[in-house]
């Protein structure tokens, strides 16, 4: 290796490190500095709140009868009773415990209220997450009860989107937004503001694709590496597992596309960096830094709970994790059908499932039809593991992603946009239509 070659590769580690301890400082800064918010500052919009979440059940549909629109309002009691539960005098400590008040005869929306209300301590700790959210919802809890924060975050949601399909626009990105529609039409992205806990990885997908969108579409990849890892970071802050590979899979498609439509038109400034050809390096690495990112993230939690708190702290992490991993009470296929049928139009019952099944025959049929005379096969190949990995991850978090399959569905939103992006890779629609042709 040359001199020259290894310097760059260098600094390329110490601009890295550099990235992710700013990044780690500043979310760890803004979740500390939440926790000096004093609890009576937040308590009258907490105990509104609690009151909200007590009109139904922790668990509810919308649409009755219909999975896919459950509401988890378990998992948001306990957010609000954490963000609650912070002492502005032991705020590092607070912070780190994240601990809740639970009792096991009530559910926790009443759990939640009994704490505002009755002045009940914590007694609970949930120290393996960052539940970086808190630093969002802390301060947003002053001057508003979480039906506000719904309604706000539908709106912040829904900006997202717009934004992100005027980027894809702007470039003629017609197949990745085809794809983002679908997909957000499949998981029933409009359910997600009614939830805290399923809103954050959709949202930081939405955003972190609408940079990948604009550094591709004016030929600065060089930004990548920093945002992927960052994005695996924030991920690992804010999300309580739920469709976290998302951030991952949605930003490297879009990468991957305007990559492959480069290659496509010849030379691109979007290809200076020496990537042409090399699609593997590209989506490997992307997904080693989201990888580093995520998981360093979270061991950092981890690492920073044992020195302040003084005590080991792998018991508190790893008691949960037999739990979500596959343990023979349910079986690959179970998750499979569960998560699946959760997709709009099967999630709508027979008929809604029928309808799916013969758009999956349209799709086929198009693909094997109007198929162009030649594709790239590498892109062609990392489509499909793309749109595999929330499958993996049904496997490796089997009884999780079994019985919380009312959102890890959403993970398959990727499944989509890849699905759509294969299509795109294949298909010829323009030339077909012009000439008629099928070819076979």
């Amino acid at each position: 290796m040359k001199a020259g070659s290894r310097g760059n590769i260098i600094r390329k580690l110490l601009g890295g490190v550099l990235a992710f301890i700013i990044s780690a400082s500043v979310m760890a800064g803004l979740l500390f500095a939440s926790a000096l918010i004093p609890r009576t500052a937040i308590r009258e919009n907490t105990l509104v709140s609690a009151q909200y979440l007590c009109e139904r059940e922790p668990f509810y549909e919308v649409w009755e009868g219909i999975p896919a629109s459950r509401i988890d309002r378990y998992a948001d009691s306990i957010l609000l009773g954490i963000a609650y539960q912070y002492d502005s005098s032991r705020p590092v400590r607070s912070v780190l415990m994240s601990s809740w008040y639970h009792t096991e005869y009530l559910n926790e929306n009443r759990n939640l209220l009994l704490a505002v209300s009755e002045g009940r301590e914590a007694n609970e700790q949930y120290l393996r997450y960052w539940h970086g959210s808190v630093a969002i919802v802390r301060p947003l809890l002053t001057f508003m009860s979480i039906r506000g924060m719904y309604a706000l975050m539908g709106i912040l949601l829904l900006l997202s989107v717009l934004v992100l399909f005027t980027a894809l626009f702007r470039y003629k990105a017609f197949a990745p937004m085809a794809g983002l529609l679908f997909g957000l039409l499949a998981v029933g992205a409009w359910f997600t503001p009614l939830s805290l806990e399923y809103i954050w990885v959709l949202f930081l997908s939405m955003n972190l694709s609408t940079i990948v969108v604009c550094l591709a579409g004016s030929g600065k990849r060089e930004g990548y590496g920093v945002l992927f890892m960052v994005g695996g970071m924030a991920t690992s802050f804010l999300d309580f597992l739920t469709a976290e590979t998302l951030t991952l899979l949605i930003p490297l498609l879009l990468s991957l596309w305007f990559m492959r439509r480069s290659e496509g038109a010849g030379s691109s400034p979007a290809l200076s960096d020496g990537s042409r050809g090399k699609p593997w390096i590209t989506a490997v690495s992307l997904s080693a830094l989201w990888g580093a990112g995520y998981l360093g993230m979270w061991t950092l939690k981890w690492g920073i709970s044992a020195v302040v708190l003084r005590e080991n702290v792998m018991p508190y992490v790893t008691g949960h994790i037999e739990e979500r991993l596959g343990t023979g009470s349910v079986n690959f296929a179970a998750t499979l059908i569960r998560n699946i049928s959760c997709l709009f139009p099967a999630g709508l019952g027979g008929l809604g499932a029928a309808a799916g099944a013969v758009l999956l025959l349209l799709y086929m049929y198009a693909a094997y039809v109007y198929r162009k005379k030649s594709s790239d096969k590498n892109f062609l190949i990392l489509y499909i593991i793309a749109g595999l990995i929330p499958y993996l991850r049904y496997i490796i978090l089997e009884n999780h992603s079994y019985v919380h399959y009312f959102f890890t569905y959403r993970a398959q939103l990727a499944t989509v946009l890849a699905m759509v992006l294969i299509l795109d890779e294949l298909v010829k629609f323009t030339d077909n239509v012009k000439t008629g042709v099928k070819r076979f």
